[in-house]
């Protein structure tokens, strides 16, 4: 996919660490612009139980070329605690998919029908990273419809993308991103 002349590439619902960054190191190699995407639990860790700002710091430490940025996805908007995290962390965390429901994973797997919270509720947390924290890539995962997607768009007043990350400038070769400390 890389000699292909993709845009860039993307690896999603990471339970741990530890792949991620044998995922990242891998698409370092290419050279093409890549993001990496992890599923988290109720308590804003990453399935393998280390905190978000954390494995984005471990992972940008261990590749030479860092990802564009981060995503989290498979888990409720709640699920973030966005107002507890380091700022540092809204410097790193560019996308949010969530799921359409706060059940927990295990709740999910065993459930024989869908489970679905009040679209508001999603759509105003989902709006809540935009406004107040800045990430730029809002969408769904399991369970969410059409109608979340509207209201997304209906209610929207979204903040301008950060100048780091637009399209035109997912050049790889010496980029690294932006000087950030992710100590705050």
């Amino acid at each position: 996919m890389a000699h292909a002349g993709v845009d860039f590439l993307i690896a999603v619902t990471l339970p741990s660490v530890e792949e991620a960054i044998g995922i990242a190191r891998a698409m370092a190699k290419t050279k093409v612009p890549y993001i990496i995407s992890f599923v988290i639990g109720r308590d804003s860790c990453i399935l393998d139980g280390f905190p978000l700002v954390n494995a984005i710091s471990t992972i940008d430490e261990s590749t030479k070329y860092p990802p564009i940025g981060y995503l989290v996805n498979c888990a409720y908007p709640s699920f973030l605690h966005a107002s507890e995290q380091p700022t540092a962390l809204y410097k790193r965390l560019i996308g949010y998919q969530a799921n359409a429901s706060s059940l927990d994973h295990c709740d999910l797997d065993e459930a024989v029908d869908l489970k679905v919270n009040d679209i508001s509720d999603w759509g105003k947390q989902m709006l809540t990273f935009n406004q107040h924290y800045g990430i730029k890539i809002l969408g769904g995962c399991c369970g969410t419809g059409v109608q979340h997607l509207k209201y997304l768009v209906n209610h929207k007043t979204f903040v301008q993308p950060a100048s780091h990350y637009s399209a035109a400038k997912l050049k790889f070769g010496a980029r690294r991103p932006p000087n950030v400390s992710l100590d705050d």
